[in-house]
């Protein structure tokens, strides 16, 4: 899909795009996002 992206801008296919960011990244995000800790703002 990169490469689709990259060399063939002008020909993808925005919604294969958003249904593979769905599918297989926000999962991913889900997962993640408990492993990571809370910002901590006191340090700023």
């Amino acid at each position: 899909m990169r490469h689709r992206l990259i060399q063939g801008y002008a020909t993808v296919d925005v919604d294969l795009v958003c249904a593979g960011v769905n599918e297989e990244i926000a999962p991913s995000i889900d997962i993640l996002e408990p492993l990571v800790p809370a910002e901590d703002d006191t340090n700023a």
